[in-house]
C-alpha cells in the first residue's frame, strides 16, 4: 500500500504539472485566435472602403493606419473600425484626395457620429463649408463645430440636427449670414430653440427684407384681423444681420396679433405671408412658445430648473462672437 501510494502521488503531482503546463498554452491559443479575428476584421473594413472609394491599397496607406490607430485608441468609447471608415469616407467624398484628410478629422467626425449621433456626411459638409467661408483652417472649423456642440448640449437641442441644418444650408443662407462659421452654428442653434431650421429662418427673413411686397402683406393681415400689424422691428435686425433676433421680434409680432389658436384660417395664413413664413412653420413655432410660457407658468420646479438652465446656455451663446476658441 505504501508504494502504491507513492505512485498515486507521483500520478497527481505529474497531472499538476500537465495543468499548470497547458493553461499557458490554451490562454495563448485563444490570443492568437483573437489577434487573428482583429486582423480579419480590419483587413475586411480596409477592403470594403476600398471598394467603395475606388483608391487604391498604395493611396490608403497612411489612411489605413490613421484609422486603425483610432480604432484602438477610442474603442473604449465605442468608435469601432466601421465608424472610422464611414467618417473617412465622408471625408473623402467632400476632399476628394485621401491626402487632404487629417487623422483629427477622422477622429472628430467618428467621435461626433458615435456619441452625438451626427451622420459623417454632415460633419464632413460642414467642416468644407466652414473651411470655405473667409479661408477658416480646419482647426477653426472643427474647433467651432466642438463648441457649438457644447453650447447645444446645454441648451438641450439635438445637435444632430444643428449639423444638418447647417449641411444643408442654401446658397441664400451662407450669402446672408456671410462667411462666419461661428454666425452660421448660433444662428443654426437659435433657430432649433425656436422650433424651425435655419433655412426657414432666413427664407422668411429676406421675404420681410422685400419692402413693397412685404409691407402690401402686413396691410392685407391688418385689414382681415381688424387691427394694426408691423413686422417693422424683425425687418430691421433682419436688415442688420441679427437672425436670432428678427426672429423672435417676428414672434412679438404675431403674438400681438391676438390669440393666434382663434383666429379663423384665412387670418392665420394672412398673418404667416406677412411674416413671411409658411403657416404650418409658424403654427409650429407658437406652440413650441406656448409650451415654453406654459411651463415658466405652471412647471415643476424641476422643469423650470431646467428651462431657465437652457435658455441661460442660449442668452450665453449669442453673446460669444467667436466659437473658434475652445
Amino acid at each position: 500500500l505504501g508504494g502504491l501510494g507513492k505512485m498515486i502521488k507521483s500520478a497527481e503531482d505529474f497531472a499538476d504539472v500537465l495543468k499548470k503546463s497547458f493553461v499557458p498554452f490554451v490562454i495563448l491559443e485563444k490570443l492568437l485566435e483573437l489577434g487573428f479575428i482583429r486582423f480579419e476584421k480590419l483587413d475586411k473594413a480596409a477592403e470594403d472602403f476600398r471598394k467603395q472609394t475606388g483608391f487604391s491599397n498604395t493611396q490608403m496607406v497612411e489612411l489605413r493606419k490613421n484609422a486603425e490607430s483610432i480604432n484602438v485608441e477610442f474603442q473604449d468609447m465605442g468608435v469601432g473600425i466601421t465608424e472610422v471608415y464611414a467618417s473617412a469616407k465622408a471625408l473623402t467624398d467632400v476632399f476628394g484626395r485621401t491626402s487632404l484628410v487629417s487623422r483629427d478629422a477622422m477622429q472628430n467626425v467618428s467621435l461626433m457620429s458615435v456619441n452625438l449621433g451626427v451622420a459623417a456626411e454632415d460633419s464632413a459638409n460642414v467642416l468644407a463649408t466652414f473651411q470655405g467661408l473667409g479661408g477658416a483652417t480646419q482647426e477653426v472649423a472643427m474647433n467651432v463645430m466642438k463648441v457649438g456642440a457644447g453650447f447645444s448640449e446645454k441648451a438641450g437641442i439635438p445637435f444632430s440636427l444643428v449639423m444638418k441644418d447647417i449641411a444643408n444650408a442654401s446658397e441664400q443662407t451662407t450669402a446672408m449670414l456671410g462667411a462666419n462659421p461661428s454666425k452660421l452654428m448660433k444662428s443654426a442653434i437659435a433657430a432649433r430653440a425656436l422650433g424651425t431650421d435655419l433655412n426657414k429662418i432666413v427664407s422668411s427673413q429676406r421675404k420681410l427684407l422685400d419692402f413693397s411686397s412685404s409691407i402690401n402683406e402686413e396691410l392685407e393681415a391688418s385689414a382681415l384681423l381688424g387691427r394694426s400689424i408691423s413686422f417693422q422691428k424683425a425687418r430691421q435686425l433682419a436688415y442688420d444681420g441679427d437672425i436670432e433676433g428678427a426672429a423672435k421680434a417676428t414672434l412679438d409680432s404675431v403674438k400681438a396679433a391676438g390669440d393666434f389658436n382663434a383666429m379663423n384660417v384665412y387670418q392665420r395664413e394672412a398673418l404667416a405671408k406677412a411674416s413671411g413664413m409658411e403657416l404650418k412653420d409658424l403654427t409650429k413655432m407658437m406652440a413650441v412658445e406656448a409650451q415654453r410660457q406654459e411651463i415658466e407658468l405652471r412647471g415643476t420646479p424641476e422643469q423650470k430648473a431646467k428651462l431657465k438652465m437652457q435658455t441661460e446656455a442660449l442668452a450665453k451663446l449669442k453673446e460669444e462672437n467667436d466659437l473658434s476658441k475652445e
